[in-house]
């Protein structure tokens, strides 16, 4: 399944620049925008649109990103990483966070759906 080089080498461009583009705007710009609010509710915001923008971005048919696991996996995620930025006003760990779920998870292969969960996954 993940054997041709087309499958590898946008893994890790993916992976080496999406963290980057999406804690740039998830952690930063939406936390620093909403940072006068109180800190849970922030977190919670920022989360929550992070985790709703994975099955709603357009032009990906990801069978894997609409299932409800992916969406409370990321908002997880995205809590984790909302409190890590806010503890340490840098993007250092959300982003290297990041890259290492990117790398070391079925992302690519899922958006590309050359990996589909079972049956019962997708219903």
């Amino acid at each position: 399944m993940l054997a041709p080089i087309w499958i590898w080498l946008p893994w890790l461009v993916f992976a080496l620049i999406n963290p980057f583009l999406e804690e740039g705007y998830w952690r930063g710009v939406l936390s620093d925008a909403t940072s006068g609010w109180p800190g849970w509710i922030s977190v919670l915001f920022s989360s929550s649109l992070f985790a709703l923008a994975h099955p709603l971005t357009l032009g990906v048919t990801s069978i894997a990103n609409r299932h409800p696991a992916t969406v409370i996996s990321t908002f997880l995620m995205g809590v984790a990483w909302a409190i890590a930025y806010r503890k340490t006003g840098s993007l250092r760990f959300p982003v290297l966070a990041h890259v290492l779920v990117d790398l070391f998870n079925l992302s690519v292969a899922a958006f590309l759906n050359i990996y589909l969960p079972h049956a019962s996954f997708t219903r």
